[in-house]
């Protein structure tokens, strides 16, 4: 890689830093003063849910895969 290009691709990759931070930082925030506005705080009830909710469905996934992991485990062993 030559000098040149590789300078090119670090501007590149700044100024895609750069438009991230100018134009993804004021929309994560808008979106947290929403939710705020709205009453959904840390405090809420619905976050709480939700949070049990993916802990659950995250659990149900692990332990599915362990399965699975398990059966074919046992089918090499068995063959």
């Amino acid at each position: 890689m030559t000098e040149r290009t590789a300078w090119s691709r670090d501007l590149a990759a700044l100024g895609f830093v750069g438009l991230a931070l100018c134009c993804g930082l004021p929309v994560l925030l808008a979106a947290g003063a929403g939710v705020t506005v709205l009453g959904v705080g840390l405090r809420s009830w619905t976050l709480i849910v939700a949070g049990t909710c993916a802990a659950i469905a995250g659990s149900v996934t692990w332990w599915r895969r362990q399965q699975r992991s398990r059966c074919e485990t046992s089918d090499h062993t068995l063959g």
